[in-house]
């Protein structure tokens, strides 16, 4: 070298270049500083809720919230409020009073207009002095209309009562297993309320005094052995009034609202029931796929015996639907007094179509001596001159 200092330039000559170190991230650690992110978030949320739970934050005092939860569940409205069938209770129990006769609680009663409320007939039986209570314990006086054997319903009048009138359902469109709540009238105002369900349509049963009611629903709830008690529905409306019991038992049988709202429009008008009458007595037909009705009596001069209609003729049709039952058959025609109905009837492999103008209901009708019926026809029940349709 012939010169004592060099260029920086000429320093690192003929050296290798050494690479500059490269920091390496490891990839677990790139997702996991994400995860620990959320976990921290998570962890402040739930340790807030904590806090603010035991009191520690806002000064919320635990003691206090107890006891309010505590006023909460015992306050009646809001029980009323969180349970669906106490809430229909509620409501329907202003339209039901207690029927007294002679001082005496014998039935329950449903307002239909504010100054008329139906009930059971069974009840009014000799009475001289009758009072409805409602549901805040004030008394009237209440007066008999009129009564209607054929259905055990009876129609008061009460004057200055101004009781709440129930809002209606309809019972023709209950199903199989429906829930149904029946309220009935107590002592000093109390309300009483059972639920059960829908258990059979269209059942024929018999009175307290012997009278053939059809087309009633069967519960199976122990309703009021009195009677005259509200059945609701899921909507709180009235369905029906529950059938009075024969010796004090209860009957869970049902009379359907229309059939109420019926004689209580008749009975208010004219103060007299009328009902359908063909004049056949029959019985169901069991061996049938499609159901019918196996006719085993006709009355002489009925609508029926002047249209053609003989024993041992197999009825399968009214106005177009399907006869399930003989006691269907009943209902049906026993509500269109001085109707025309079209009757499809089998004699043998012969399928017929009547139309027969129904007649009204008499009082004593006796059916014409029947000769055994069809033997390839089998009858499930046993039809009495009572049960004359």
């Amino acid at each position: 070298m012939d010169r004592v200092w060099l260029h920086p330039t000429e320093l690192f000559a003929g050296r290798a270049a050494t690479p500059a170190p490269v920091a390496r991230v490891h990839p677990r650690r790139r997702v996991e500083w994400p995860i620990a992110l959320l976990a921290a978030i998570v962890g402040s949320a739930l340790t807030v809720g904590a806090l603010q739970a035991v009191g520690e934050l806002g000064g919320t005092d635990q003691a206090a919230v107890e006891r309010a939860a505590a006023a909460e569940i015992a306050d009646p409205d809001d029980l009323v409020a969180a349970e669906p069938t106490a809430r229909l209770v509620a409501q329907v129990s202003p339209s039901v009073v207690a029927v007294s006769v002679d001082g005496a609680i014998r039935a329950s009663g449903v307002c239909v207009r504010d100054d008329n409320v139906m009930t059971t007939g069974t009840a009014l039986a000799g009475a001289t002095q009758v009072v409805v209570t409602d549901v805040h314990g004030r008394s009237f006086p209440a007066r008999v209309v009129a009564t209607d054997p054929s259905s055990d319903l009876a129609l008061l009048q009460v004057d200055g009562g101004d009781l709440q009138v129930a809002r209606t359902g309809a019972a023709g469109s209950l199903q199989l297993g429906q829930l149904l709540v029946t309220v009935s009238a107590g002592v000093g105002g109390q309300r009483q309320a059972v639920s059960g369900i829908v258990a059979a349509h269209d059942v024929v049963a018999r009175s307290t005094s012997g009278n053939v009611l059809v087309g009633l629903v069967q519960t199976d709830s122990a309703t009021a052995a009195t009677g005259g008690a509200a059945v609701i529905d899921r909507r709180g409306r009235v369905i029906g009034l529950s059938a009075a019991g024969a010796y004090g038992e209860p009957t869970g049988l049902v009379t359907p609202v229309e059939v109420v709202e019926s004689v209580a429009d008749q009975l208010r008008s004219s103060g007299v029931v009328h009902q359908g009458w063909l004049g056949i007595v029959g019985a169901d037909a069991s061996n049938r796929e499609r159901g019918g009705i196996v006719v085993t009596a006709v009355v002489d001069g009925s609508p029926a015996a002047m249209a053609g209609l003989k024993v041992g003729d197999l009825v399968t049709d009214l106005d177009g639907d399907r006869l399930a039952s003989w006691s269907s058959l009943l209902a049906r025609i026993r509500q269109r007094p001085a109707a025309e109905v079209e009757l499809v009837a089998w004699r043998g492999q012969e399928r017929l179509t009547m139309k027969i103008p129904l007649g009204r209901r008499p009082v004593g009708a006796v059916p014409a001596p029947a000769p055994a019926p069809d033997p390839g026809l089998v009858a499930t029940q046993t039809a009495t001159p009572a049960a004359i349709g």
